[in-house]
């Protein structure tokens, strides 16, 4: 097909068992949904359609040469594959604005640049999208978890899940715990780090393990670690007695700064004391009371 076609509304694409060839420029406002039939659809024009791509029960829409469909604000796969081992480049390189979702199959790298979504399931269902490349990841993957059925979305790679972006993680059902471990990447090897994990923890008490991210592609929830602490002041003979533990029992260096204005920044508090924690984590110092004023301590480790 050679004459340019505009998409002005959602199109209930229909073609029989044969492979159809579109090389006009596909455009409009509009999009596709394409459930039928068993052969092959191939773009290979740069084509500027801003609506859906949605490909469904084992279609494949491929494109080639320097086919493209980079508009196309929305791009579902339910069951379906993208090929693009016919582009000049074999990528699909999705733009700024667009998001893939679903369960579905890239056959060919995948680049997830600034400002995309990457969504396997799509939002409330939990999903795979199989990558038989390379997968760059520069925007935002939003992965859900469901604690209840032990089930995790899923970015499956044959070849290298280079990370980065931004990591947005839902639960589903079920309360997050320590020890909790979810598989979100597959890939054979692994490189690169997110810039950001959203939420920033899993909840209360509770931190983001992420060092087996570049082994196995896990995800882990661990127990929050508890900061050095400021246990006990009492005041006996003149003196300030201030006691406190680093939580860990690990030892290491300490210290306690003072300052009679709360408000002010930790650099311009005076440094009492510098100190090394005991063997079993905890510390004890004494400072003389001086004047008649509010006085306010605080913890610091390097």
């Amino acid at each position: 097909m050679q004459k340019p076609i505009v998409l002005n509304g959602l199109v209930h694409l229909q073609i029989g068992d044969s492979t159809v060839t579109f090389s006009n420029v596909i455009s409009g406002p509009g999009g596709f949904f394409w459930d039928n039939y068993n052969n092959t659809v191939v773009f290979t024009a740069t084509n500027t359609y801003q609506g859906i791509t949605d490909l469904r029960s084992g279609r494949t829409l491929a494109l080639a040469g320097n086919g493209s469909i980079s508009d196309s604000t929305n791009i579902m796969l339910t069951g379906a594959t993208l090929d693009v081992t016919k582009r000049t480049d074999q990528t699909l390189t999705l733009a700024l604005g667009q998001t893939l979702q679903g369960n579905g199959t890239v056959n060919g790298s995948l680049g997830v640049g600034a400002g995309v979504i990457l969504s396997p399931g799509g939002t409330g269902a939990i999903g795979t999208i199989t990558v038989s490349s390379n997968v760059v990841l520069a925007g935002t993957a939003m992965m859900e978890v469901n604690k209840t059925a032990a089930t995790s979305d899923l970015v499956s790679s044959s070849g290298n899940i280079a990370y980065g972006g931004t990591l947005n993680v839902a639960n589903l059902a079920g309360t997050l715990a320590a020890g909790d471990s979810f598989t979100l990447f597959s890939g054979a090897t692994y490189s690169g780090t997110f810039a950001a994990i959203n939420p920033t923890t899993p909840g209360p008490g509770l931190a983001w393990n992420t060092a087996n991210l570049d082994i196995n592609g896990k995800l882990s929830i661990v127990a929050a670690a508890v900061p050095p602490t400021i246990k006990n002041i009492t005041v006996s003979g003149g003196n300030v007695v201030i006691s406190g533990t680093d939580n860990t029992g690990s030892g290491g260096t300490y210290h306690v700064l003072s300052s009679t204005n709360v408000t002010l920044p930790i650099g311009s508090w005076t440094v009492l004391t510098n100190g090394t924690f005991s063997g079993s984590g905890t510390f004890s110092f004494t400072n003389p009371v001086v004047g008649n004023q509010n006085r306010f301590y605080i913890l610091k480790v390097p």
